[in-house]
C-alpha cells in the first residue's frame, strides 16, 4: 500500500533547498513542536531555530537545520520560508564552535540591550548548527 504523500518546499533567500514529496515532517514552531503528515489542518506559524526531520517513506528520516522563519501548512503542502537551511552533512563544526565562543564573548562583554540581543541570537544559531553536525557522527 502507497503511503499518502505531501509536498515539502523549503525556501531560503538564496535558492529552493528542499521541494519534494514526504510522508511526514517534524519541526519546531515558536508555539511548539508540530508533527506534520498529510491532511493536517491549514496553518501559518513561526518557526524556532530548530532541526528539522523529514521523512519520504522510503529510508531513514532526513535531519536538517532550519534557522527560523514561517511555516505555510496545508493539507497537501507545506513551505518553509527561512534565512538559512543546512544537511547534517553540511555543518562545518569547527566553525560553529568558533561562532559560539564569539557570540559567547560579546555576550560577557555588551552592557547595550541590542548588542546582547544580536549576541544571544549569534548563539542560538551556533548551538543549532553544533546540535545538526554532531547527529551525523
Amino acid at each position: 500500500m502507497e503511503k499518502k504523500k505531501m509536498q515539502l518546499k523549503i525556501l531560503t533567500p538564496t535558492k529552493i533547498f528542499y521541494d519534494e514529496d514526504i510522508t511526514s515532517l517534524v519541526l519546531r514552531s515558536t508555539e511548539g513542536e508540530l508533527g506534520i503528515r498529510p491532511g493536517h489542518i491549514g496553518l501559518t506559524c513561526g518557526m524556532d531555530y530548530c532541526i528539522i526531520r523529514i521523512s519520504t517513506g522510503e529510508d531513514e528520516p532526513v535531519l536538517a537545520t532550519i534557522m527560523g522563519g514561517f511555516a505555510e501548512i496545508t493539507p497537501r503542502k507545506i513551505t518553509l520560508i527561512t534565512d538559512a537551511a543546512e544537511w547534517t552533512g553540511e555543518v562545518d563544526i569547527d566553525r560553529a564552535e568558533c561562532a559560539k565562543e564569539r557570540a559567547k564573548k560579546r555576550l560577557d562583554e555588551s552592557s547595550e540591550q541590542l548588542d546582547r540581543e544580536r549576541a544571544c541570537r549569534a548563539m542560538q544559531r551556533a548551538e543549532i548548527r553544533l546540535k545538526t553536525g554532531l547527529l551525523r557522527k
